[in-house]
């Protein structure tokens, strides 16, 4: 089909069109410059399609498809773009003048150096947009996500922001005269040397952005929030009495600084290779997040709960994760902190593990049997027949690789470990926190018994000698992250 016939189609029949475009997705149209577009083209699609010389007035794309589309030096004046789908739409330089986008995705999209006199963006989604250098009249912005867009070196002059949110965005050099910003956010963006002149900023926040030489000139503030006092030292000027008499101070949200801290302390003077505490680091991770799970959803069934163990795709809320305070080298020392009181008693639950370890190894093979008379143990029972918290930590300790220990010491390392003390203090404190787990505590053991294999996997590399300084368990505290999600 050549150019022609494919305008003609174009201008005759949109279903048509549409099937071809189908079986046709690459397409490069040159409009001659008196070619004048269909004015109606509701539901047209024209992704993929690199278009030149476009020179349309009044069109109606409602609903359109302009998917990864190109526009070189074309005119779109007084379109009718509403719900049209323009993501990563590339139209530098393109007079969109007195055009409507409302429910328009321009996700990605470019608009570099448009004209935007008179356009309407009404609840549109404008995120990561660029619109560097792009400038207007009496534009509007209502309810419209600008999360991440890129404004540098705009200048827009008496045009409305209403319910906008330029999170994170992108506005250096930006220039705003005689516009009304109302309830727009403007956190963590970048506004340096920004000018917002003879504005009215009602309910407009600014925290956490950078204002680097921004200037505020004869701007009427109300109820417009920043981080704090020392965020407008960045200015250019400062503000006048009556702004600062209509700003609000709020400090961001610090962390809460009361903390329990885990401390593991290797003192076995070896080096640690990136793989080992990699290791360390991603069981401690992956076996705190299952044992929160544990004791967090007491509503869910015994497969359900499985099934969330087995997927190991559970992640505590952010209150709730832990950090690493800090590391030294030399001997290992690992201190671990909780942002709150109450995700201790999860992590000591976690740590118990490495608690055991740190007091029970040396004992089980050096003190009670040397590793010699350890070999010729031979066991009294199947792994069949013993306990199943035993059975779920054997299992997951025959998995680690090592010449050093068979598996039948290993269930026997097993089985010593499910039988000390702190281990079933960790079974009756999750089981006192969610009483489904009572007649089966299996689950819980084969949420620690990674760990417990990572650190013994870590002893046979010359990992040894682990104190442990456990948060202490506050029971009383479990009810305070029930149902957290």
């Amino acid at each position: 089909m050549n150019k022609e016939e494919m305008i003609e189609l174009l201008k005759t029949d949109v279903e048509g069109w549409n099937e071809f475009r189908k079986q046709n997705p690459g397409l490069y149209l040159n409009m001659d410059s008196d070619f004048q577009f269909p004015k109606i083209l509701i539901g047209i699609n024209l992704e993929h399609l690199t278009i030149t010389g476009l020179n349309g007035f009044e069109i109606k794309l409602i609903g359109a498809n302009l998917y990864k589309s190109t526009l070189i030096n074309s005119v779109l004046r007084k379109s009718d773009m509403r719900g049209a789908n323009l993501e990563n739409l590339t139209a530098p330089k393109t007079n969109f003048y007195n055009s409507n986008f409302t429910r328009a995705n321009l996700q990605n999209s470019d608009l570099q150096g448009s004209e935007l006199g008179h356009t309407r963006f009404i609840n549109s989604n404008i995120k990561h947009a660029n619109f560097t250098k792009a400038h207007g009249t009496k534009a509007s912005f209502y309810d419209s996500q600008l999360v991440g867009a890129i404004f540098k070196n705009t200048k827009f002059t008496y045009t409305t922001f209403g319910n906008v949110n330029f999170k994170k965005a992108q506005l250096q050099y930006s220039f705003f005269e005689y516009s009304h910003f109302k309830n727009t956010t403007f956190s963590l963006a970048n506004l340096k040397a920004a000018n917002i002149h003879y504005s009215k900023l009602i309910g407009v926040n600014f925290q956490e952005a950078n204002l680097l030489g921004a200037n505020f000139h004869g701007s009427e503030f109300k109820e417009v929030t920043f981080s704090s006092k020392e965020q407008l030292e960045l200015l250019d000027k400062p503000l006048s009495k009556t702004q600062l008499s209509n700003c609000i101070f709020e400090e961001p949200q610090k962390k809460p600084s009361k903390t329990k801290n885990l401390t593991i302390h290797y003192t076995d003077q070896t080096e640690w290779s990136v793989a080992e505490l990699t290791l360390l680091l991603h069981s401690i991770q992956s076996t705190y997040n299952k044992v929160f799970y544990l004791c967090s959803n007491t509503f869910g069934t015994i497969d359900e709960i499985e099934n969330s163990i087995s997927e190991n795709n559970i992640t505590p809320s952010d209150n709730f994760q832990i950090y690493i305070k800090s590391i030294n080298s030399g001997s290992l020392e690992l201190i671990i902190q909780t942002l709150v009181d109450h995700s201790s008693s999860p992590l000591a639950i976690t740590l118990i593990s490495l608690y055991v370890i740190g007091r029970t190894i040396d004992s089980f093979f050096k003190h009670k049997k040397t590793l010699a008379e350890i070999k010729h143990i031979k066991s009294q029972t199947k792994l069949n027949e013993i306990d199943a918290n035993t059975k779920e930590v054997a299992k997951t300790l025959n998995l680690i690789k090592t010449p050093q220990i068979t598996d039948e010491q290993k269930n026997q390392i097993a089985k010593y470990i499910c039988n000390t003390k702190e281990f079933n203090d960790a079974l009756t404190t999750i089981t006192s926190t969610n009483p489904n787990l009572k007649n089966n505590t299996y689950i819980i053991s084969k949420c620690l018994s990674n760990l417990i294999a990572t650190v013994i996997s870590l002893y046979f590399s010359g990992k040894e000698n682990c104190d442990v300084i456990l948060p202490s368990i506050d029971n009383s505290s479990n009810d305070s992250f029930k149902n957290t999600p």
